[in-house]
């Protein structure tokens, strides 16, 4: 009889855990509430409010491996005679309806991606939709999550998500134990010392840059009157610059009493402008790129496209830690012709806090790179990417994109459009380029046009295996001796003899006129965007739809929008749920052994 009711409480047990969802004896479960609405800020200009904040950005997520995010959007964003406009315009339809992207966390399942008319549908006004997630076991520092509905982001329909995890705090530790131990830095790989734990207390201060650039009138009138016009531009005019949504010029950051680091979470979430950022008179030793930890690398000044994140450890000098001095931050938003310039400083409370008025171009600025550093940002060990990927079987596809403004376009479209190998972006939603499930895929990314573009792929990270510099053409395989051929086959044969990985992240910048090849592990089932990042230009077709195919022999999961619903639940697979499993049952059947031999 003992034992009977023994084996029922081990079943029971069991079953318990069984039906825990994943994640939640790892991690805590978070609900949030998005009310997406339209206001206005105090100039009169149209923006997007999430929870009335008037900033164009809304609240940022913070969370840990194994959270469950559950994540509730109420669109309110068009009033009733909007509506009944999109019933006639198609721009004003996709500005009422609404879907969340969530940049670069990833795998969170395709089903949360937040494409509208590809992997859900828009959110039309009044009703809810909810995204539920677990905050996968490799996600690891900044994110952020925007609109992916025309261009909404840029109006304030965006927000940062930091993903907190042991391996960033020790690498920040070891990069703080390097940093104490020598007088100066110099730009280039920073050794690392790995020793016990810093007790940092309040002397390392964290903060988030959000970089963007501003329009003065709201970015649907700008898409509508400038850019889907029968002559429409491709690059609006931008009017200013924002620093974490203020406009204002020397803005400032308060430093705590004792602090002597920086952790800068640098984020550039615009619409188009690449930026730039330089703290005078200091190195800035890079940690993380689009949420993959790095070996420590020292530079004077960033250069980021649309999409970037960047996450820097500052070492404060002896005049701005005992507030003598402030830290002068200078922004440059790349326009059409130069930089918008801007300037922020970092101040002590009660201090001198003395400002270098100095005036440095920022095309001056030191140390201004403006290609990818893809062969010195090498992820480290513990990102869990080594070497280069690579198989026997690597499939390889060639994208060649180029603005066409021709006759027979513009009457087709209504305005000039960009085409990958001849299709525009939406063409791609209904015909996806299919990629073979489980192999290796090289993306190689042709630039037939002048002007650098930021490409960003969802759903994973990839490897930049080459990339140029500027005019060496397009890379392809029937032009085996020119200008690109010769540099991407010095880059297989760096990788390959010196055993290094290639950067690792989910946007880059392309230069004009030139290439990049990026490689891409297709493990991951679905329909994956991979696109230019100014949204003017996915407006005007320059992206393509990529297809894992083991989806192909599955039925692809479709979201629905949901008036108050009860949340849908959201199946990951269970990373850890059997090896937990596993240890539960076996310590649940010791005690229980023992308990019977005890009894007996």
């Amino acid at each position: 009889m003992l034992q009977t009711i023994l084996l029922i409480v081990v079943l029971l047990q069991i079953r318990e855990a069984l039906s825990t969802p994943t994640g939640a004896s790892e991690g805590i479960e978070q609900v949030l509430l998005f009310d997406v609405s339209s206001a206005e800020n105090p100039k009169g200009r149209r923006i997007i409010s999430i929870n009335g904040h008037q900033d164009t950005y809304g609240p940022t997520i913070r969370a840990k491996i194994g959270d469950t995010i559950k994540l509730n959007l109420k669109n309110s964003i068009c009033s009733p005679a909007e509506i009944q406009l999109s019933e006639t315009d198609s721009l004003w339809k996709d500005y009422c309806d609404t879907a969340l992207h969530f940049h670069g966390l990833a795998p969170i399942g395709n089903v949360n991606d937040g494409v509208p008319e590809l992997i859900q549908a828009g959110i039309k006004t009044g009703e809810n939709y909810w995204y539920n997630f677990t905050i996968p076991e490799n996600a690891c520092g900044t994110f952020w999550y925007h609109s992916h509905s025309t261009v909404q982001y840029g109006d304030g329909l965006r927000g940062t998500i930091i993903v907190d995890c042991p391996e960033f705090m020790s690498l920040t530790n070891d990069i703080l134990q390097s940093l104490n131990s020598k007088a100066e830095i110099e730009a280039g790989p920073l050794a690392l010392i790995e020793g016990q734990s810093i007790a940092t207390g309040d002397t390392v201060q964290e903060q988030v840059i959000a970089l963007s650039d501003w329009y003065n009138d709201s970015d649907l009138d700008v898409l509508h009157d400038k850019v889907m016009t029968y002559d429409g531009t491709t690059d609006p005019r931008i009017d200013g610059s924002l620093i974490n949504g203020s406009q204002d010029d020397n803005l400032e950051f308060v430093l705590g009493k004792d602090t002597q680091v920086l952790v800068l979470r640098i984020i550039n979430t615009g619409m188009s402008g690449t930026q730039v950022l330089n703290l005078a008179g200091h190195q800035l030793v890079i940690m993380e790129t689009d949420g993959i930890l790095v070996k420590p690398y020292v530079v004077e000044t960033l250069s980021m496209a649309v999409g970037q994140r960047v996450t820097v450890v500052v070492k404060l000098n002896d005049d701005v830690k005992s507030g003598k001095s402030a830290l002068k931050l200078t922004n440059g938003c790349n326009k059409m012709m130069g930089y918008i310039e801007k300037t922020a400083w970092f101040v002590k409370e009660g201090g001198q806090n003395i400002r270098d008025e100095n005036h440095t171009k920022i095309k001056n600025l030191p140390g201004l790179n403006k290609n990818e550093m893809y062969q010195q940002l090498e992820p480290t060990d513990s990102s869990g990417i080594h070497g280069l990927w690579d198989n026997a079987a690597v499939q390889r596809i060639e994208l060649d994109y180029a603005y066409h403004s021709d006759e027979a376009t513009v009457n087709e479209y209504g305005t000039g459009m960009y085409k990958v190998n001849g299709k525009t972006f939406g063409e791609f939603f209904e015909h996806p380029i299919k990629l073979k499930g489980g192999q290796i895929a090289e993306v190689v990314i042709n630039s037939i046009d002048h002007m650098r573009h930021p490409w960003h792929l969802h759903g994973q990270p990839f490897q930049v295996v080459s990339i140029g510099e500027g005019h060496e053409g397009p890379l392809r395989a029937e032009s085996p001796d020119n200008s690109a051929s010769r540099k991407y086959k010095k880059d297989i044969q760096y990788w390959q003899e010196n055993r290094q990985t290639p950067m690792t992240r989910d946007s880059i910048n392309i230069p004009g006129s030139s290439y990049a090849a990026l490689r891409i592990k297709a493990d991951l089932p679905g329909l994956w965007l991979l696109h230019c990042h100014i949204d003017w230009h996915i407006a005007k077709g320059l992206g393509v739809v990529l297809e894992v195919a083991p989806q192909l022999d599955e039925e692809r999961p479709v979201s629905t929008p949901t008036e108050a619903a009860a949340p849908i639940e959201h199946q990951e697979p269970p990373r850890h749920r059997i090896r937990v499993l596993i240890i539960y049952f076996l310590i649940m059947l010791a005690i229980n052994g023992a308990l019977y031999w005890l009894l007996m």
